[in-house]
């Protein structure tokens, strides 16, 4: 079985992000109840819509032949809508191996994590979730930290990693340490909640992130990762608010 190679989270801003084509996410205010909302959005002429999770957020299908602008428009004329974003698939802030050598987890030592492991190396009631491409759950680092998660991507609960880019962030987080093999995560006695996101190319979609958020909330995690650069999305803003 491969190791977890040791890794340095880097922060890379990517602005390569592009509309997914016929959709739209509306954001109603906190008076507005469900069957107003979908009122509204049938009365614009929409050809369906989603709710995401429990946020008062949903995700419209434009008709075929709208016009992007005015359909978006019609939504931001209305008294009962707080926000109007388009859905958007966001390429994930890459994550870069800093040395195959696993005595060179000098990123450790630099965050002065084996001081902080003297009070705590986490909890196994702390729940982290990582809205990525998947977690490899039977790798031998990572294995006795799983829970369950959920697939956003497919709509199932298959949360396998289809790219690689969810098991790194995993091992970075919470691999278990002392246990004499791969490497040694921050926090190695918290738990890993997967929640797949991303595609095979690991692009994610704002709707997506939302969902994974809002979901991972209500089913107990405290810590939530995302390896995407998501700051002017109100959507992803309003989910992170379920934390």
């Amino acid at each position: 079985m491969r190791k977890l190679t040791p890794l340095f989270l880097i922060a890379v801003a990517l602005t390569a992000q592009t509309p997914v084509p016929g959709k739209l996410l509306v954001g109603f205010r906190s008076s507005i109840n469900d069957s107003q909302a979908s009122a509204i959005i049938q009365s614009n002429g929409a050809r369906g819509s989603k709710k995401l999770g429990n946020l008062a957020v949903h995700l419209v299908d434009s008709p075929p032949t709208a016009n992007a602008n005015a359909f978006a428009n019609a939504f931001r004329n209305r008294p009962e809508v707080e926000f109007v974003e388009p859905d958007m698939y966001i390429p994930p802030v890459q994550i870069t191996p800093n040395d195959p050598s696993d005595s060179q987890q000098w990123h450790l030592p630099r965050i002065q994590a084996p001081t902080a492991w003297q009070t705590t190396k986490g909890s196994t009631a702390i729940r982290v979730a990582i809205l990525d491409t998947g977690v490899d759950a039977s790798h031998s680092d990572l294995s006795s930290r799983m829970v369950p998660g959920y697939n956003f991507f497919d709509n199932n609960t298959n949360t396998t990693d289809v790219q690689g880019h969810g098991t790194k962030v995993a091992g970075t987080a919470s691999a278990t340490g002392n246990n004499g093999i791969g490497v040694t995560g921050v926090a190695w006695d918290t738990l890993i909640m997967p929640i797949r996101v991303g595609d095979f190319n690991g692009r994610a979609t704002y709707s997506a992130l939302a969902s994974g958020l809002n979901w991972s909330a209500n089913n107990g995690a405290r810590v939530a990762n995302m390896s995407y650069d998501v700051t002017g999305s109100a959507t992803v803003a309003s989910a992170a608010q379920c934390f």
